[in-house]
C-alpha cells in the first residue's frame, strides 16, 4: 500500500493506453513532383496552343496575300482593258477626223459645168453609194465594237464571278478552320475541366474513404475503450470488494483482539479501582481515509486522461480539416492563376491579330490610292 501511495494510482491499476494511430500526411517529394508534372503539362498545353495559334495567322496572312495579289491583278487588266479602250477610241477619233475632212469637201464641183443628164444622174448614184458604202463601214466598225465591248464585258464579269467563287471558297475554308480551331479549344476546355472535376472527385472520394476509414477506427477505439473501461470496473469492483472483505476481516480480527485485550484487563484489574474505564470500540479513521482518497485520486485521473484523449482527437480533426481547406484553396488559386494567363494570352493574341489588320487595311488603301 506504500509503494501505490507513492506511485500516484489505485493499486492494481494498470496505465492507460492510446488505442489510435495517427492518420498519415502526405510526403512532401511526392507533391512537389505532382506539383512539377503539372506545371509541365501546362506548359506542354501553353505551347500547342500557340503553335495553333501561329499557324492560324500563317494561314491568315498567306490569304490576305492572295486576296491582294488577286486584287493586283483584277487592277492591272482593268487598267489594260481602259488603255486599249482608249487607244482604240484615240484610233475612232482620226479616223472621223480624217473622214469628216474628205466629208466637208463639195462633190461635184471640180467638173465641166456642162454635163449631161446622164452624167449627173451616174454622179449622183456614185455618190450615192460610196455614201452608202461609208454608212455600211460605220455600222460594221459599231458592230464590231460593240462586239468587242461585249466579250470584254463578259470576260470582267466572269472573272469578277471566278474571283467572287475564290473568296467564298477562301472564306468557307476560313470558316472551317476557324469551327477546328474553336472545337479543338472547346475539347480542350472540355478535357481541362474533365481532368480538374476528375481530380476534385477522386480528391473528395479519398477525403470520403479516409474520413469513413478514420470513422470506423475510432469506433472501433472506442469500442475497445468501452470494453476495456468495462473490464478495468469489473476488475475495480472485484478488487474494492476483495479490499472490503479484507478490510472488515482485519476490523473483525482487530475487534477480537480489543476485546480479548480488555477482557483481560478487567480481569487483571478490580472492579472498585479508579483507573477503570468504561468498555466500548475504538474506530480507525486512518484507513477509511486512505481508501477514499485513492479512489478519488483514480477517478481524477481517468477524468484527466479523457478529457486529454479527446482534446487531442479534436485537434487532429482539426488539422485534418484545415490541410483539406488548405489544398482546396490551393487547387482554387491554381485555377484562377491559370485562367488569368489564358485570358492574358488571348488579350495579346487578339491585340496583335487587330494590329497586323489594321496595317494590312492601311497598306490597301495605300495601293488602291495608287
Amino acid at each position: 500500500m506504500t509503494n501505490a501511495a507513492a506511485l500516484g494510482r489505485a493499486p492494481l491499476q494498470r496505465p492507460y493506453v492510446k488505442h489510435y494511430k495517427t492518420a498519415d500526411k502526405p510526403n512532401e517529394a511526392d507533391l512537389m513532383r505532382s506539383h512539377g508534372e503539372q506545371l509541365n503539362s501546362k506548359e506542354r498545353s501553353i505551347v500547342q496552343m500557340r503553335e495553333s495559334e501561329a499557324a492560324d495567322h500563317i494561314d491568315t496572312l498567306q490569304r490576305l496575300r492572295g486576296e491582294m495579289l488577286l486584287d493586283f491583278e483584277c487592277r492591272e487588266a482593268r487598267r489594260s482593258v481602259n488603255k486599249e479602250h482608249a487607244s482604240q477610241l484615240h484610233q475612232q477619233k482620226e479616223e472621223k477626223f480624217e473622214r469628216d475632212v474628205v466629208d466637208r469637201q463639195v462633190i461635184g464641183i471640180q467638173h465641166w459645168p456642162f454635163r449631161t443628164e446622164e452624167e449627173v444622174q451616174a454622179t449622183v448614184s456614185a455618190t450615192n453609194a460610196r455614201q452608202k458604202a461609208e454608212l455600211d463601214r460605220q455600222l460594221r466598225e459599231k458592230q464590231e465594237k460593240r462586239e468587242f465591248l461585249e466579250s470584254v464585258m463578259a470576260k470582267q464579269s466572269m472573272a469578277e464571278e471566278e474571283s467572287a467563287a475564290r473568296q467564298a471558297e477562301i472564306a468557307r475554308a476560313e470558316a472551317r478552320q476557324r469551327q477546328k480551331a474553336m472545337a479543338v479549344q472547346a475539347k480542350g476546355i472540355d478535357k481541362t475541366m474533365d481532368a480538374a472535376f476528375t481530380r476534385y472527385e477522386s480528391y473528395l472520394n479519398t477525403r470520403k474513404a479516409t474520413d469513413d476509414h478514420s470513422k470506423s477506427f475510432i469506433r472501433e477505439q472506442q469500442c475497445l475503450s468501452e470494453q476495456a473501461e468495462l473490464l478495468k470496473e469489473e476488475e475495480r469492483k472485484r478488487r474494492m470488494a476483495h479490499m472490503r472483505n479484507y478490510l472488515a476481516t482485519q476490523v473483525k480480527d482487530k475487534e477480537t483482539k480489543k476485546k480479548a485485550a480488555k477482557r483481560e484487563a478487567l480481569n487483571e484489574v478490580p472492579i472498585d479501582s479508579p483507573s477503570t474505564l468504561p468498555m466500548g470500540t475504538d474506530p480507525d479513521p486512518d484507513e477509511d481515509e486512505y481508501i477514499k482518497m485513492a479512489l478519488r485520486h483514480a477517478l481524477d485521473q481517468q477524468v484527466v486522461s479523457k478529457h486529454t484523449s479527446q482534446r487531442q482527437t479534436k485537434e487532429e480533426d482539426l488539422r485534418e480539416q484545415q490541410h483539406a481547406l488548405d489544398c482546396i484553396a490551393r487547387e482554387m488559386q491554381q485555377a484562377r492563376f491559370r485562367d488569368l494567363e489564358v485570358r492574358e494570352d488571348r488579350k495579346q493574341m487578339l491585340d496583335t491579330t487587330w494590329s497586323k489588320q489594321q496595317k494590312l487595311k492601311k497598306m490597301e488603301l495605300e495601293l488602291e490610292r495608287d
